[in-house]
This record gives C-alpha cells, structure tokens and sequence, in this order.
C-alpha cells in the first residue's frame, strides 16, 4: 500500500533537459522560447554535484532576478541539496541564475557538474 507521501503518478518527460552551467557565481540561463510546453504541469531537477545549488526562476513579464550576494536569503528561489533529484509543480521561467552554495560541512568543491532541469506531466 502506497504512503501519503508516495508519488501515484509517474512523471513523462516532454523536453530533453536542459544543462545548467554551475560554479561559484551566479551564472544566467536563458530558456529558449517555447522550450516549456504549455501542458507541462511539473519539473525534474536533478544536481548531481557535491555541494548545494542556489537556483531562482524569473517568469514573463518579471525582470530578470539573479542569486544575490547572499545565497542563504530565502527570497532566493530554490535551494537543493548534494545529489539531490526530484519532480516539482511546474515554473515557467524565461531566465534562471544558479550558483553552488557552500553549507555547513558541505564546502564549494573545485569543480561542478552541470545540473539538469527538464519539464513534463505528473508526478508530483
């Protein structure tokens, strides 16, 4: 029997993911126009690094926002743990600014794998 906190519906990807560039400053991403389709009702995140990435999503009609000079600000969009993955209601940004962030007992390593982010259906 499946738990209250289980996942009944399976996540299908509808866009190949796209790759974002990680390092120890904000670094802009650009989502191509028409990248997220309309029927999209979720994300798959995954950062397969050794530290925290730091990751904030700007929407039509909002000015760019990158990750401030204070990455621990919870106005800073999304924080996700070391090999973190998971699937998420759906954000339709049109620029992204993500960085490493360094963590009690998880410093900034030296050198990043990018981190990958892909839209579909279901699964949250």
């Amino acid at each position: 029997m499946a738990g209250s906190g289980s996942r009944n519906i399976p996540f299908r990807r509808l866009t190949e993911p796209l790759f974002m560039p990680i390092g120890p400053t904000p670094t802009k991403i650009d989502v191509p126009a028409g990248y997220i389709p309309d029927r999209a009702t979720s994300f798959y995140i995954v950062n397969p690094n050794l530290c925290f990435i730091r990751l904030v999503g700007t929407s039509v009609g909002v000015a760019y926002r990158e990750v401030s000079d204070d990455p621990d600000s919870p106005n800073n969009g999304w924080l996700w743990a070391p090999h973190y993955s998971d699937v998420l209601g759906t954000q339709f940004p049109m620029f992204m600014s993500v960085m490493a962030v360094a963590r009690p007992g998880w410093p900034l390593p030296s050198s990043y794998a990018p981190a990958e982010i892909s839209w579909g259906i279901g699964g949250y």
